[in-house]
Parts: structure tokens; C-alpha cells; sequence
């Protein structure tokens, strides 16, 4: 798997499965028969983030190094933080 795709497809496996845990209805297990998608779709997601886990954090780290976080600007309450802190 690419590094440049990598980034997007953990962001949106990691997005659905979201959603899906949001809709699941987490039945009991004596609940359930073989053919509760519950087990497989954990199966999957762990299967499919274990593929993209290292490209995809490779691929973040490149994405801070070309934009660095700026420091934060002086602002108008700026000061009155800081005061805050001092106290």
C-alpha cells in the first residue's frame, strides 16, 4: 500500500467504524447466531488498521514536517492569560 493513501483510508476506516459502533444494538452473545456480523466486522477493522497503522502515521509525520504548528500569536487576552497562570 502506498504512504500517500494510507492517511485518508485509516481516516475513513476509523470514521465508519464510528458509525457502526453509533448503530450496533451490542446484542449478548446468547443472542446471537454464526451469522452476526458483529465478530467479523471487529475481525476486519482490526485486520485493515493493522495494514495502514504504519504508512498512515509515516504519512502524518511527513504531512507536520512540510507544515510545522506556528506559535500561537499574541492576542488581546493573551495577557490576562498569562496573569492567570501567575497567580
Amino acid at each position: 500500500m502506498g504512504a500517500s493513501t494510507a492517511l485518508s483510508m485509516r481516516t475513513t476506516l476509523v470514521a465508519d467504524w464510528l458509525a457502526l459502533l453509533r448503530v450496533d444494538p451490542r446484542l449478548p452473545r446468547e443472542f446471537t447466531d454464526e451469522q452476526w456480523p458483529a465478530n467479523r466486522s471487529l475481525d476486519t477493522y482490526r485486520r485493515v488498521h493493522h495494514t495502514v497503522v504504519a504508512d498512515s502515521d509515516a504519512e502524518f509525520r511527513a504531512l507536520l514536517a512540510e507544515r510545522p504548528i506556528p506559535a500561537r500569536a499574541a492576542g488581546p487576552h493573551s495577557a490576562a492569560r498569562r496573569g492567570r497562570a501567575a497567580r
